[in-house]
């Protein structure tokens, strides 16, 4: 028989068993707390800090040493995993709304930073209730702790700074819930005084990413005008950059992959890949009418996924060139993030891409061994490249920068160093020997790791004295000041994206999410909207946003820290 007293050794007695085994129960029970729906809504990932608030309160803890560590590299994990995975496509979103959307953004972290700062003088709050209600408010578990590191490092005293992260730590937990809801009652707000029909919005996102990104269609053309008899086919008038001619097919029915000396002929076939508009203009250029791409002959097409280094990171011209050679095989259109494009020369090709080729059978089973088409390399784990660039985040990330009039130099902090490396490794992907790359399944359950490991070891921090805080204290006070910073400048926000710049309703939701950086909030608006739609402005606006937030928690902690 277990006795209690063995129980109560094994999980209340400090050690390297009793955290794992704390910490294990903490994530498991806030993840299902996380499934709970209130008001239609999940806590999702921040079920984990308000379980790890119970246990604390219940007289679970850690050895303050390994918590330290535990929250601070599981932060680390998160971010960089995050700058991993939006580092490819943050130059590309700023792009159409994404300017606009992230001036909103940086509207909305300013605005709720400034917003902090008049609390803090109006009703005499101390620093690190002042930096928690902010950080909870807007729902953003990194400026928690560039805060946190930041009131370290200023508070002096051993025990000051112990105390300091622990107000933090209670105010982030009590203005946190209505972080997530206040994101939620302004999509609702939105659609209820504009008269939003959701329908309507999204076919018209949807129409126009249709005239974006038009589909690829392959059709086979005779040249039947005489006109253009012994022109190149980079010659013909009109075409532009939306179309790609993959192979001709001379009168002796032999098959040509076309080069830049290739010329026209009376009779000859083309096999073209591009968009209908194009070759309907082909068609009439050539005077041919559009066969069906049956008319193909011999040519075959297949799609095969990047998956060895050997092509990372060439230009599609040169790869081009090579595979029309040596195989007698032409690339007709690359696959990236679900999105089909014709080869354009400037593209450089990537880990989990997909190209499709066309050519002979024979020739496309040697396309197979160059571009590697193996899901199982994929999961080979890159684990050199990884924890050198957490090493090269925290590096940087530690150094300060110094701005005239404040009392020490602007760290991004462990967090802000870790997302910035990730960003900008991960744009460059194949350097020095290595591939800065992570697949989709590992940066997700990175991710997913770090702000468990995060979000676990501050609530158990911060449980302790919550309940008390709560019901006896300032706690009341603090929600409401942190709803105060939380709805305000989304509200303005959204409302100068509708009236200032027609912002598509969609695209607010995903922006308002994203500003906040909320996983849980972008999980609602695309259940209410029944569409994946708000997950790329959220994306667009995440990364710089999450930098702004890191900044604006230290920032706080400097600032106030030096008039107090």
């Amino acid at each position: 028989m277990v006795n209690m007293e063995f129980l109560a050794k094994l999980f209340f007695e400090h050690g390297t068993v009793q955290t794992v085994l704390v910490l294990s129960i903490t994530i498991v029970l806030g993840i299902l707390l996380g499934r709970i729906r209130i008001f239609g809504v999940r806590f999702g990932i921040g079920g984990i800090l308000f379980s790890g608030i119970l246990l604390g309160h219940l007289g679970f803890s850690l050895d303050p040493h390994i918590l330290h560590f535990v929250r601070e590299f599981g932060l680390i994990l998160f971010v960089f995993a995050v700058g991993m995975q939006v580092g490819p496509f943050f130059l590309e979103s700023l792009r159409d709304q994404g300017l606009r959307l992230n001036a909103m953004a940086i509207f909305i972290v300013l605005s709720g930073a400034l917003i902090a700062v008049v609390l803090y003088k109006v009703f005499g709050l101390s620093v690190p209730q002042t930096v928690g209600i902010f950080a909870g408010a807007v729902t953003n578990t990194p400026a928690l702790g560039s805060a946190s590191e930041a009131w370290s490092l200023l508070s002096g005293s051993a025990d000051a700074a112990a105390e300091g992260l622990r107000v933090i730590a209670m105010a982030y937990a009590v203005s946190y819930p209505f972080g997530i809801f206040g994101i939620i009652m302004t999509m609702m707000l939105m659609k209820g005084l504009f008269h939003i029909d959701i329908a309507k919005e999204i076919e018209s996102v949807a129409w126009r990413e249709r005239n974006k990104y038009p589909p690829l269609l392959d059709r086979t053309f005779t040249v039947r005008s005489a006109e253009y008899a012994g022109k190149k086919i980079c010659e013909l008038p009109g075409l532009g950059r939306d179309y790609v001619v993959v192979y001709v097919h001379a009168q002796d029915e032999t098959i040509i992959p076309l080069t830049e000396q290739t010329l026209l002929e009376p009779g000859m076939r083309l096999h073209v890949w591009g968009s209908e508009p194009m070759l309907q203009n082909l068609a009439q250029i050539l005077g041919s009418h559009d066969e069906s791409s049956t008319g193909a002959g011999a040519l075959s097409t297949r799609s095969f996924l990047v998956s060895t280094t050997e092509v990372l990171g060439k230009p599609l011209h040169s790869l081009q060139a090579k595979l029309r050679m040596e195989h007698g095989i032409a690339i007709a259109s690359v696959t990236r993030s679900g999105i089909e494009s014709l080869p354009f020369a400037n593209i450089r090709l990537r880990i989990e891409d997909r190209v499709t080729c066309v050519g002979t059978d024979d020739a496309l089973k040697a396309a197979q061994h160059i571009f590697g088409n193996s899901r199982r390399a994929l999961g080979k784990a890159q684990v050199l490249p990884l924890f050198l660039g957490i090493f090269l985040g925290v590096l940087v990330g530690s150094l300060p920068l110094a701005i005239p009039g404040l009392p020490t130099g602007v760290k991004l902090g462990v967090a802000g160093g870790s997302l910035v490396m990730g960003i900008i490794l991960s744009r460059v992907h194949h350097f020095a020997g290595l591939t800065w790359y992570m697949t989709t399944g590992a940066n997700l359950l990175m991710r997913e790791m770090g702000i468990l490991l995060f979000l676990g070891c501050v609530g158990l921090f911060a449980g302790k004295d919550f309940v008390n805080s709560v019901l006896n204290g300032q706690g009341l006070l603090w929600m409401g000041m942190g709803a105060f910073i939380t709805f305000f400048p989304l509200f303005f926000a959204a409302l100068l994206c509708r009236l200032l710049w027609r912002i598509n309703y969609p695209a607010i939701c995903g922006m308002l999410a994203g500003s906040m950086t909320d996983p849980p909030a972008l999980a609602f608006s695309m259940q209410y909207l029944s569409s994946n739609l708000p997950a790329s402005s959220y994306a667009t606006v995440y990364p710089l946003t999450m930098i702004l937030r890191i900044l604006a928690g230290q920032l706080l902690v400097i600032l106030l820290y030096g008039t107090a």
